[in-house]
């Protein structure tokens, strides 16, 4: 951080020295005021084409992913160390240009400098500062829901533990993710993710919906910079997703797609594998399968069905329905009312990992 600060220093008289020598080659035509006029419109036009041109490709191109990852975990510090380093520039350019006035004309510049640097720093620390302490850990149906509106990625990131049977609040996701006042990235979340619970990999990464449906797994979804989700998974032709503002929702698939951003954020436990493009292909996750395709002829049975769940139950060796009620209970104390999530995507088909390799295999 101190070299950082120390930058905008030098900076400052990197600029200053080049606007001394911008004086002494051009000084005689700065004095012809309609001529600096002109340089000084010239100089606005520049930088608000370059302001243009990079909010055009940050909007336009999807270059999140490209970034190197300490940027995107740190985004929101280096956003603000961007435009600090820029006004320094600019404050040091102006600076040099002023060395020959006269010394009350500098004071004045100075002054408006100091003034200006003071408040980018106090706003700086408004909002980037934490906000966990604030958070009020709210239940509904057994979900988060969100304290602020920057807090929408800890609580989604919170529901996710708890589809994967963790009990994670706002507060604690929130801290994880140093989540600001401007919100949180998703690198930071999956950061958070990993520092929550050791046992668990978290990644954040572009995808389609295709691979999100074959994998079955919840995820957080990121709908834009302004949102995200916790997707739970598929209800008949609907998908669930709990959006930490509203609650438990239904969405069409086309419409959940048309919001989402191509971005999730997955957590699973350490000895869990996966392929992204082919599937599941953990040993546990397979016997799964096999086992509900062979109590109904080599058809998956409809979720929540007597067949399916006692497949479930011998391969976990306790009874899915009792792991249910026991959520429900638990989560109906402390929220407003039983949760109506798919069981078998809440209780997720990993969450076990542990205890239950050697059956599966």
């Amino acid at each position: 951080m101190l070299a950082l600060k120390l930058s905008f220093v030098l900076f400052y008289f990197l600029c200053y020295k080049t606007g001394k020598s911008v004086l002494a080659r051009y000084g005689s035509a700065l004095d012809d005021r309609s001529l600096a006029r002109k340089i000084n419109l010239a100089l606005i036009s520049i930088f608000l084409i370059f302001v243009a041109l990079a909010a055009f490709i940050r909007l336009v191109f999807d270059i999140e992913l490209l970034l190197p990852q300490i940027i995107r975990i740190h985004a929101t510090h280096f956003k603000w160390f961007g435009v600090e380093l820029m006004f320094s520039g600019m404050a040091g350019f102006a600076a040099g240009l002023y060395s020959s006035e006269p010394a009350a004309l500098r004071r004045r510049l100075y002054i408006t400098v100091a003034v200006l640097f003071a408040l980018f720093a106090y706003f700086e620390n408004f909002y980037t500062r934490p906000i966990y302490a604030l958070c009020k850990d709210q239940l509904k149906d057994g979900f988060i829901v969100q304290t602020f509106q920057s807090t929408c990625g800890p609580s989604s990131l919170a529901n996710l533990f708890i589809l994967n049977g963790k009990k994670i609040s706002e507060s604690e996701a929130a801290r994880a993710a140093r989540t600001r006042y401007t919100g949180t990235t998703g690198d930071e979340l999956a950061l958070a993710a990993a520092a929550l619970d050791k046992e668990f990999y978290a990644h954040y990464f572009k995808l389609k919906f295709d691979d999100i449906e074959k994998l079955g797994l919840p995820c957080v979804l990121s709908f834009g910079e302004e949102h995200f989700v916790t997707y739970i998974g598929k209800q008949k032709h609907l998908c669930e997703y709990v959006d930490p503002s509203i609650g438990i929702c239904l969405s069409k698939r086309d419409e959940l797609i048309k919001q989402w951003d191509g971005k999730a954020l997955f957590i699973y436990r350490k000895d869990f594998s996966f392929e992204l493009k082919k599937g599941e292909t953990d040993p546990r996750v397979i016997e799964i399968k096999k086992s509900l395709a062979k109590i109904d002829g080599n058809k998956v049975l409809p979720e929540g069905s007597a067949a399916g769940n006692a497949a479930y139950d011998g391969l976990y060796g306790d009874t899915l329905e009792a792991r249910l009620a026991s959520f429900i209970t638990e989560n109906k104390a402390e929220g407003k009312g039983a949760s109506n999530i798919n069981p078998f995507v809440n209780l997720l088909i990993f969450s076990k990992a542990g205890k239950t390799v050697n059956s599966a295999q």
